[in-house]
């Protein structure tokens, strides 16, 4: 009989909406058919998102800004102990609403201290995205037994977190998360909640449960399953923001031209173009990181730090996998930077070189797309931020704001200029750190810092 009131069922919560992507998507598939990472996807070749993936990532973050509360989010996503429970919740496999778009982007890995490819096998790589503002079906459920009752209220709480930081855009999914990719919002929530642990349950309440249909409408299901899921609603829009991130934000401006090129060029009149989406340029968060992570490495080195000390205090802050494979993950994310509004596209027409000779190739010429101008953020958010990390960070914003930092290909005839105004000066107060600018006294501190951090190293 105990066994048999402790594995009674007290509650159970359907959650259902939309994940709109905020930005593109990736998650691999593990196979390399298409490209080095290809996306994974259904029978029907249509993207997915795992619901693995959508746990993983939620569980992640809800630790991060919940460390205190470890025991009741092991109850709610299952621990790893012998004896555990299992997961209290259950995340379906998110399915593509409409056909999306599956572009290809790629990447290579740098050199810090010269700044060109470095010669392995895997420095050249691309994969698969899926572009950004395409839907998925989103459904959870949690059920609760009589055997938690006693962590009911904890449980309940945490949840209705994870409602609110999904419905806020607070949570990324699958690779490159800290690189701008996977960022998910949800959307259209509807929820429902079956309450059975009152003597006054009616029979009608129960045939509801058991007749359950996702694809039923839910104002159609019981008006008291109804009810008390506008209930638990009102306590998922009462959760206040719990992103403990520190968040730099700058407002730039693309100086003359900028070339990020999109080597998928299709039915097109040119050999290579700017990345675009939706006729407006994009500075991925790949090339954000790029540069900026290349420039704070080159600010240490300057000040006086060796080669390997400067690319340890970087690797603090990026993350790193060496060659034994040990690992750390990045601790800054840089999101992918749209421009505000559609941009301006020119063909430029430019003689072909021959890469052994450094002549001109006889009668080859290649046209090319640039962007010109445009207005863009490049955001940044820092996990368990330092101050000298900071200080690092804001000498290198200044070098993009003074023009002496460029992003993306051709730098060398004057491309990637992103500048603060159009006269390459510097604006302190353009600099927002968790929306209030920048000001002198927080820059001498931050400063400071990085001279103490430097210091540091002089004894040693």
């Amino acid at each position: 009989m105990g066994n048999k009131d402790t594995n009674r069922v007290e509650k159970v919560i359907y959650i259902k909406g939309k994940l709109k992507l905020l930005s593109p998507l990736l998650v691999g598939n593990g196979e390399r058919e298409f490209t080095d990472n290809d996306l994974i996807k259904d029978s029907n070749g249509n993207p997915f998102i795992p619901g693995t993936s959508i746990a993983g990532s939620v569980r992640n973050y809800i630790e991060e800004i919940l460390n205190e509360e470890k025991e009741s989010i092991d109850i709610l996503f299952g621990g790893e102990e012998t004896g555990s429970n299992q997961s209290l919740l259950y995340f379906y496999d998110s399915i593509l609403i409409k056909e999306g778009t599956i572009s290809m982007r790629d990447g290579i890995a740098v050199n810090d201290f010269i700044k060109v490819a470095k010669t392995n096998e895997y420095a050249k790589y691309d994969y698969q995205i899926l572009e950004r503002d395409n839907e998925f079906d989103f459904k959870l459920e949690l059920c609760l037994r009589n055997s938690f009752k006693d962590k009911e209220k904890d449980i309940l709480k945490i949840l209705a977190i994870i409602i609110s930081e999904l419905e806020k855009g607070n949570i990324y999914i699958g690779a490159k998360k800290n690189r701008g990719f996977g960022n998910i919002k949800l959307i259209g929530t509807e929820i429902l909640k079956f309450d059975f642990d009152s003597s006054e349950m009616k029979e009608n309440l129960l045939r509801e449960f058991l007749e359950f249909n996702w694809d039923k409408k839910f104002f159609k299901v019981s008006k008291e399953a109804f009810k008390s899921g506008n209930e638990f609603m009102d306590l998922v829009k009462k959760c206040e923001n719990m992103n403990i991130d520190t968040h730099i934000k700058v407002p730039l401006k693309v100086r003359d031209t900028i070339l990020i090129r999109d080597y998928i060029v299709q039915n097109t009149d040119v050999d290579s173009k700017q990345l675009d989406y939706d006729d407006r340029l994009i500075v991925p968060g790949t090339t954000w990181a790029g540069a900026i992570r290349h420039r704070m490495f080159i600010i240490l080195y300057d000040l006086g730090l060796t080669e390997k000390q400067a690319k340890e205090k970087i690797e603090e802050l990026f993350g790193y996998v060496n060659k034994d494979k040990k690992s750390k993950a990045s601790r800054i994310r840089f999101k992918e930077s749209v421009d505000l509004d559609k941009s301006k596209f020119i063909n430029i027409s430019r003689t072909k070189i021959d890469r052994f000779t450094g002549g001109a190739c006889s009668k080859a010429l290649f046209e090319e797309r640039v962007a010109v101008n445009g207005d863009v953020f490049l955001d940044i958010y820092i996990k368990a931020q330092k101050q000298w990390e900071i200080g690092l960070l804001i000498l290198s914003i200044y070098d993009l704001m003074s023009g002496m930092l460029a992003i993306g290909g051709e730098i060398s005839v004057g491309r990637g200029l992103v500048v603060a105004e159009d006269d390459f000066s510097i604006k302190r107060e353009s600099i927002l750190i968790n929306g209030q600018p920048l000001c002198k006294e927080d820059e001498k501190k931050y400063f400071k810092a990085l001279k103490e951090e430097i210091g540091s190293f002089e004894s040693i």
